[in-house]
């Protein structure tokens, strides 16, 4: 991976290795990185600011639906014994009415109310919100007529089933399924698709809590050895003299190039016709990878300097690097666990949406899921580790410790993501926990294993609770 005896750190004013930068590349690439992060959250702050208008003006919210599953599902299996009518149902009806503010909303709590308490004349007691437009009050006539074909037994007309179920979605399944027999094929797959969605979440959580407690007794374990003195950070050992003595900004330049290929790009990509999708994405994808890993040998860095820079080496075997990673990922749960409480905080105070663009394609067809599948958890975590843990990270460390460049370098990786800006905490402290697994190992594999563990957990979870 190094040599045995790495070359000391040169002095702070030292000049550049030949062919290394200079202090005028350094800012005009932090410049450029600077503009795409702002141009990246600006893009995130409008993608969701459309999203909830859409959301207002009728598209089903997600995690609207994923709650209301959950709730059927625990009503179908476990009803009797913790969702007997009374206080347990209202209140969370009460709850999930406050958080109700546009009229697609209120009709989908309606759908749910009925559902949970067997009522049959809600659509009929509730009005109509008065900032319903035509279409949505067209979905509550819908509604109605619904429940009046329960009493009557006259079927709603075939356009207006259509209709309603394009615009509501799996709500709308479930209240045209409502008066069916129980062993009807509607009913069956609607009230399946709750089950699996409650089920999936319990046995989710479990093994939430069991990992993060696994992680906790493991990050004590690992706290305890470097008390005492027996740990020891490879990167600080290793790559890091390298680093400082050949980079220059050459580290830093590499990030900027891989960052606005990936940001502005992608905005191009995004503004070309749909119909040319998904190439122009995959060329932006493709181009930032791609040239970003090719700048540090164009601006006459050595073969072992750009190892040493993208942490692309075997470390101490590629097996162990792999069992690291896990072992790593597990013990930094708590400090994942710290930022995504944050997160959920500000979400809840801002009544902002922090979820990923993805949660909204469970329903794609299979070799769509597969292609998204490969994006979260192969290229994601190869091409994002190489220039956040390897070139961005390595461009701190010249200069700052490992927790000030971990900590900026997590802020960074979770600005330029799509969740939004109450998301940074969580993904903040996942690039956190990745940067101190490259401090640790040295080698790039560890983090590249945590983050793929990372991803892959995520994207199975999102696929069995929302799909």
């Amino acid at each position: 991976m190094n040599a045995s005896v790495p070359p000391p750190l040169p002095p702070d004013d030292a000049p550049p290795a030949p062919g290394a930068g200079s202090r005028r590349d350094g800012i005009a690439a932090a410049l450029v990185i600077a503009a795409c992060v702002v141009w990246a959250m600006i893009g995130v702050a409008r993608d969701k600011a459309a999203e909830g208008a859409d959301a207002g003006a009728g598209t089903v919210r997600l995690e609207a639906e994923v709650g209301a599953r959950y709730l059927v599902g625990m009503n179908s299996l476990i009803g009797p014994m913790l969702v007997a009518a009374g206080q347990p149902k209202d209140t969370w009806l009460v709850a999930l009415e406050a958080e109700a503010r546009s009229p697609r909303q209120r009709l989908e709590l309606d759908i749910l109310r009925r559902e949970l308490t067997g009522g049959v004349a809600d659509a009929a007691r509730t009005p109509v919100p008065a900032a319903a437009g035509a279409e949505d009050r067209r979905d509550w006539e819908t509604w109605r007529a619904i429940q009046a074909a329960d009493a009557s037994g006259v079927p709603v007309a075939e356009a207006d089933r259509k209709r309603f179920e394009e615009r509501l979605g799996w709500f709308a399944r479930l209240a045209l399924s409502r008066g069916a027999s129980a062993d009807a094929p509607a009913r069956v797959a609607v009230l399946r698709q709750a089950r699996r969605t409650f089920v999936g979440s319990v046995v989710l959580m479990v093994g939430a809590v069991g990992a993060l407690l696994t992680g906790g007794g493991l990050a004590l374990w690992a706290l305890t050895r470097w008390a005492r003195g027996l740990g020891r950070w490879q990167f600080e050992a290793g790559d890091r003299p390298v680093v400082a003595a050949t980079g220059g900004s050459v580290w830093l330049e590499t990030f900027a190039v891989y960052l606005a290929w990936m940001v502005l790009g992608g905005a191009l990509a995004d503004r070309l016709p749909a119909a040319w999708a998904p190439w122009p994405q995959a060329i932006a994808f493709l181009g930032g990878a791609g040239f970003g890993v090719c700048w540090p040998a164009w601006r006459g860095l050595t073969g072992a300097a750009w190892r040493a820079g993208f942490g692309w080496s075997r470390g101490r075997g590629v097996w162990r690097e792999i069992g690291a990673g896990v072992v790593g990922y597990l013990a930094g749960l708590p400090v994942i666990a710290a930022g995504v409480g944050m997160t959920l905080v500000l979400t809840l105070a801002a009544k902002a949406d922090a979820s990923h663009p993805i949660n909204h394609l469970t329903g794609a067809a299979p070799p769509v899921l597969v292609f998204l599948g490969f994006l979260a958890a192969v290229w994601a975590p190869v091409v994002e580790e190489l220039f956040f843990r390897g070139a961005f990270y390595a461009a701190w460390r010249q200069r700052c410790g490992r927790w000030v460049s971990g900590v900026l370098t997590g802020v960074i990786f979770a600005a330029v993501h799509p969740q939004g800006w109450t998301a940074i905490p969580a993904l903040g402290a996942v690039g956190l926990v990745f940067a101190l697994l490259r401090e640790w190992r040295g080698s790039i594999l560890a983090p590249m294993t945590a983050h793929a563990l990372n991803n892959g957990t995520l994207f199975a979870m999102m696929l069995v609770v929302m799909r």
